[in-house]
């Protein structure tokens, strides 16, 4: 197999077959998808798999979070966090991956955004459990198959997004909690935080914004859809001035396009959110440069 000769599809098809998909989260270069091709292509031809990660301690429970880069347990959460070198946190952005990823694969964000945006930022990036029924990290349980078969059918999709998924309002526990131990350790209260996800940790993004008593300093939503839409729809009532930002692939083959222009329109019938959308002509994935420019932006104003 020639990496260098496959397409986008093949490409990430072996990284599959290899037990490389994690890494496919935040490639949104072909140059970055080929070597990591290559590198699946290698494990593929010698009948291996990638390794599973391996087990760990929890990170441990602080009182105060040290400045640099850490791993802490916040509610009942493992994170990587990354404090300000000097000073005080202010404000807090907290990340949560895809399904099947890891706190790792949006930490170098804190570096990359560190220019462009206030640099009293807590920057917090929590690790889901692994399900051991779906062999995955997950927020809340999933069924594989039934995501799979809908893939590429808005109708199927527009069914599962309806489903109330085992797990959830677990979850939006562990958020809260999450929170809560943000608060108590820097002193930084919900109307300054900054949630943010990326596919399933969109949805749960979201959704624990959606079920906070105060809202959030504001959303950012990628690769996502509703979850629970009837839900959401009563829970944006009560919210005010909401601040949104969506980005979503085109031709994403996972949760499809048109799962985000379900939520902006669900977002902008409730008539108090604030939507800034920033679709991209790629796939399951953050997109370009472009995007990271307009996530900034975006940040640095309801930072204001």
């Amino acid at each position: 197999m020639d990496a260098a000769t496959m397409s986008t599809k093949e490409l990430k098809d072996v990284v599959k077959r290899a037990g490389l998909e994690a890494k496919l989260v935040g490639i949104s270069e072909k140059s970055d998808l080929v070597a990591l091709a290559k590198e699946a292509v290698a494990l593929v031809e010698s009948g291996q798999r990638a390794p599973p990660e391996p087990a760990h301690e929890h990170a441990p429970r602080v009182r105060k979070i040290a400045p640099g880069a850490s791993e802490v347990r916040l509610g009942d959460w493992d994170c990587r966090v990354v404090a300000p070198a000097a000073g005080e946190p202010k404000r807090a952005v907290v990340i949560l991956h895809g399904f099947g990823a890891t706190s790792g694969d949006f930490a170098p964000l804190a570096r990359s955004l560190h220019d462009p945006l206030p640099k009293d930022i807590l920057w917090v990036f929590p690790q889901a459990a692994e399900d051991p029924t779906l062999g995955a990290s997950a927020w809340w349980k999933i069924s594989v198959p039934e995501w799979i078969s809908a893939q590429g059918n808005e109708s199927r999709v527009a069914k599962l997004i309806r489903k109330r998924h085992d797990g959830l309002d677990a979850c939006r526990e562990q958020g809260k909690k999450l929170l809560r131990d943000i608060e108590e350790h820097t002193g930084i209260a919900a109307g300054d935080v900054h949630l943010a996800g990326f596919s399933q940790g969109a949805m749960t993004a979201m959704d624990l914004a959606l079920h906070i008593p105060d809202a959030p300093g504001s959303v950012a939503m990628f690769s996502g859809s509703p979850i629970v839409v009837d839900e959401w729809a009563e829970c944006l009532k009560k919210k005010q001035n909401l601040k949104i930002f969506v980005s979503h692939g085109k031709n994403d083959p996972v949760l499809p396009f048109v799962g985000s222009r379900w939520a902006i329109s669900l977002f902008k019938d409730a008539g108090n959110a604030e939507v800034t959308d920033v679709p991209h002509p790629g796939g399951h994935d953050l997109g370009g440069p472009g995007v990271m420019t307009a996530l900034a932006k975006f940040w640095a104003n309801a930072m204001k």
